[in-house]
């Protein structure tokens, strides 16, 4: 019975972590390279001003921040739950180059605390804090939360926005 059960919930996992990006506006979704892991945001503002109005974005969509340096330019926001059992946590660099801003972003996939509880609870192994850099090449769930990251990238206000991988 006991095997039954595990067998069940490990195929439940299997179907939900089974995601698209269909929910990805194709006119964001077709300009990413297979290869992206970073977002770059450029601004005319100066860095300052760029960290403010990102800093206003992310919190106003609900992020709240595990780390704020305006000074260095950094930030991280705290992970946050954006759909099937999967939180986004976003990492922040914002620089002037040859005179404008740029905000790198980069992401961390999780699980959300009910996904990474019941994927432990059925496993055995530890998955309430599991933590990769997010890339859209690779598999649909990967490719999944790096789309949520763009869609969100692409509403901060900005001049012009690149798609890179380093």
């Amino acid at each position: 019975m006991l095997n039954n059960k595990i067998t069940l919930g490990l195929f439940t996992i299997l179907l939900t972590s089974c995601v698209t990006t269909s929910n990805i506006p194709t006119e964001i979704s077709s300009g990413i390279p297979d290869d992206a892991n970073v977002i770059n945001l450029y601004s005319t503002e100066s860095p300052s001003d760029f960290y403010t109005t990102i800093y206003r974005h992310l919190a106003s969509r609900g992020f709240g921040f595990t780390q704020e340096n305006p000074e260095m330019g950094t930030l991280t926001t705290d992970f946050i739950p954006i759909d099937k059992g999967y939180s986004l946590q976003i990492n922040i660099f914002i620089d002037e180059i040859e005179n404008e801003s740029v905000a790198s972003l980069r992401g961390k996939w999780g699980f959300t605390r009910t996904r990474g509880a019941i994927a432990s609870t059925l496993t055995g192994g530890n998955f309430e804090g599991s933590a990769e850099f997010i890339r859209w090449g690779g598999d649909s769930n990967m490719k999944y939360i790096f789309g949520e990251m763009a869609v969100i990238a692409n509403k901060i206000e900005h001049q012009r926005l690149e798609y890179i991988s380093d």
